[in-house]
């Protein structure tokens, strides 16, 4: 289960910036618009969409992470609408986003691959969220954790959401 333990496929990513009206909210979901991404495209990468760039990196990179779909992995995930990030190796490592601009707040749609049934994982591995105000990740901002939930398929999915409370940050690392 190491393996099934570690991959988190992360779907769209809405986020919020003071920079532009309240409530506006800037969509990265890999399959439209200027963020779509190829599949089999892998970490580091870049992708702006309405003005913002967003950083995806990980400490294990190059290739930690890369763009998926069901048509490469086979796994039904049905809150997902297309391509997702999906954790290359067996071994857990974080995802890093950087952001060109401060943000307010942020929200992702998540799916642990820990097989969920009879015999097998009870509780879902919490996935965390780690704000900083800066790029370089020294200052903290919060932080978020949320627990995937199984649904019809064998892989719980989850949402995870971090609003700075009137502050801002521009780093976020998400971990198991």
């Amino acid at each position: 289960t190491a393996a099934a333990t570690t991959t988190v496929p992360v779907s769209t990513v809405p986020v919020t910036t003071p920079a532009l009206p309240p409530g506006t909210t800037i969509m990265f979901d890999f399959d439209t618009g200027a963020a779509a991404v190829l599949p089999g495209t892998t970490t580091p990468l870049e992708i702006t969409a309405n003005g913002l760039t967003a950083r995806f990196s990980s400490p294990s990179d190059p290739a930690a992470f890369s763009i998926q779909s069901y048509d490469s992995t086979f796994l039904n995930l049905p809150r997902f609408s297309g391509r997702y990030l999906y954790q290359n190796p067996v071994f857990k490592t974080d995802m890093h986003i950087t952001f060109d601009q401060p943000l307010a707040e942020i929200s992702l749609v998540f799916a642990v691959l820990e097989y969920h049934g009879v015999g097998e994982v009870e509780q879902p591995t919490a996935l965390r969220l780690t704000a900083y105000r800066d790029m370089a990740g020294t200052e903290q901002a919060g932080t978020a954790t949320a627990r995937g939930v199984p649904s019809d398929t064998t892989y719980p999915e989850g949402d995870l959401s971090f609003d700075a409370g009137g502050g801002t940050f521009q780093k976020v690392v998400i971990e198991l």
